[in-house]
């Protein structure tokens, strides 16, 4: 479970930690740490990806580390980082510790006593699952003031002792009997599916509460109401999905978090709300418009997904952030839906084979273009600095040019583009490229043993960079671009020569240069 302590993501530039310098699996003492040079901060990890190590009993997390004469505060836990340590039974965490990563004491069998200091304000999934000596109170295990899961999942109702703060992922799933379950005051965060109970008639949320994770009471099919604190600042997606006894918008003064999928007509969304969560209008099939204030800045995944009866779409420039596939399945609209700063949504009823991105645009959403099977050319604009995962999955390309100022592009963005032969990056430092680990996918996709069999032109001084940087490298040939002198455009009055040529780098645009004559890549010839 996350604990976000802002409202949602400000920039691009927090969702992304650049070039960050870390030094890994780094042994001090009796545990291994992740060193953070730039922020000198130390994580706690482990030495193998599963450890064995069933020789530790107790662990005494210190404060800091000494490294190179440089002190790191230990500031987190890091994912897996005692996992399978089976024979671990107590662990004192230092007041220093923000995060707790995923499956942290995963399997940690004989554990038993854990101090969780008030400094931490996120904690990951699975981080207790089966710590089976954990104390159960109530027919509650908790991990000091984490409520881990229900025991005796048949009782109708549960009480949760006092000074706990966090409920943890999945506490009360399949309790399929609880009707009621009184929250105590302290809680701090509500986990993803924490209660998905088909039989919970009511709840009452604190407003002690500042994150409610994804899909956290969704399918509580007999919740007729809930209200929403406005002491909480982060709901994730779909946290209400399949609550089908709900009949009211469900929001707070910071967030809009659902709407009833039985809404039929036009919805105006309250002014003051900043974020619309994800999922928030998923499957409203008969939702014919709806308003946006200009206080909204952030819009989730999924928010409006399968709004089929929408058939036009304004988003105010207030919006800086869409999630991913925002607008998925929105087949009443016609039109692009893009404001200022985000490209948002290329409706399948777009034909072209070509578009152009307008200039001004900073990021394009996630799965903005994807299955837009009949595009081949793309133009994206020089203000573009963030393309999001799945972007252009599944188009026909057949050649791209990411502008200078892109410094991140999502896993999958260019996935299955199986025309795309040669891809060119102005950018002088490689952006960043998404990767999915856990189901082994890249940005461009699967490769060859011996790489991307497409061409890769990147600015000439940047070539080492991007034969070194993670999936750069995998291009086979990379080829450098020079970058020529100034040159002015003029009205196009020819084909590009078919003769041999010189690609060039000039002021973020390619040009193709034959014998003393420049040309565009679409054959204006410069002068």
């Amino acid at each position: 479970m996350k604990k976000i302590s802002t409202l949602f993501f400000v920039s691009f530039a927090g969702l992304i930690s650049l070039h960050a310098e870390i030094i890994s699996h780094v042994q001090i003492g009796d545990l291994y740490y992740n060193l953070d040079t730039d922020a000198q901060t130390a994580e706690v990890t482990y030495k193998e990806r599963f450890p064995e190590n069933d020789s530790m009993i107790v662990a005494n997390i210190p404060s800091s580390v000494e490294y190179n004469a440089q002190t790191y505060p230990v500031t987190g836990i890091g994912e897996y980082a005692f996992n399978s340590c089976m024979n671990l039974t107590t662990v004192t965490i230092p007041n220093t510790v923000t995060t707790i990563g995923n499956a942290a004491f995963f399997l940690c069998r004989s554990l038993k006593s854990i101090s969780i200091p008030n400094s931490v304000v996120n904690i990951g999934n699975s981080v207790f699952s089966s710590c089976d000596s954990l104390p159960i109170i109530n027919n509650i295990r908790y991990a000091d003031t984490y409520l881990v899961e229900a025991i005796d999942k048949t009782l109708l109702s549960y009480t949760i002792q006092e000074g706990t703060r966090w409920i943890g992922n999945s506490a009360f799933s399949w309790c399929e009997n609880m009707t009621s379950i009184i929250i105590p005051d302290g809680i701090i965060s509500i986990g993803s599916y924490a209660f998905n109970c088909t039989n919970l008639t009511s709840i009452n949320i604190p407003n002690t509460v500042t994150d409610i994770e994804e899909y956290a009471f969704s399918h509580c099919r007999s919740l007729a109401s809930i209200s929403v604190p406005n002491s909480v600042t982060n709901i994730g997606k779909f946290a209400f999905e399949s609550c089908r006894s709900l009949n009211e918008p469900i929001y707070n003064t910071h967030i809009f978090a659902f709407l009833p999928t039985s809404y039929s007509g036009a919805y105006s969304i309250p002014e003051g709300i900043e974020y619309i969560a994800g999922g928030a209008f998923n499957a409203c099939m008969n939702l014919t418009s709806i308003t946006i204030p200009n206080s909204v800045t952030n819009i989730g995944d999924q928010a409006f997904g399968y709004c089929r009866s929408i058939t036009s779409f304004s988003i105010p420039n207030s919006v800086t952030y869409i999630g991913n596939d925002a607008f998925w399945s929105c087949d009443g609209l016609t039109e692009p839906v893009y404001n200022a700063h985000v490209f948002a949504y290329l409706p399948p009823s777009y034909l072209d084979t070509a578009y152009t991105i307008p200039e001004g645009i900073e990021s394009i959403a996630g799965s903005a273009f994807m299955y837009s099977e009949q595009l081949t050319s793309v133009t994206l604009p020089n203000s573009l600095t963030y393309i999001g995962e799945n972007a252009f999955f599944y188009c026909k390309l057949t050649s791209i040019t990411i502008p200078k100022n892109v410094t991140y592009i999502g896993v999958s963005a260019f996935n299955r583009c199986d025309s795309l032969t040669s891809v060119t990056c102005l950018a002088a430092i490689p952006p960043t490229m998404g990767y999915d680990y856990s189901m082994n996918i890249s940005v461009f996709g699967g490769k060859y043993p011996d790489g991307y069999h497409m061409t890769l032109y990147v600015p000439a001084e940047s070539i080492d960079l991007y034969k070194a940087a993670d999936q750069w490298k995998d291009f086979n040939p990379i080829i450098g671009i020079d970058a020529p002198e100034e040159h002015e455009a003029v009205e196009n009055t020819s084909v590009l020569p078919a003769a041999s040529t010189t690609k060039l780098l000039h002021n973020g645009q390619i040009l193709i240069r034959r014998a003393d004559r420049t040309f565009t890549l679409t054959g204006t010839e410069v002068k």
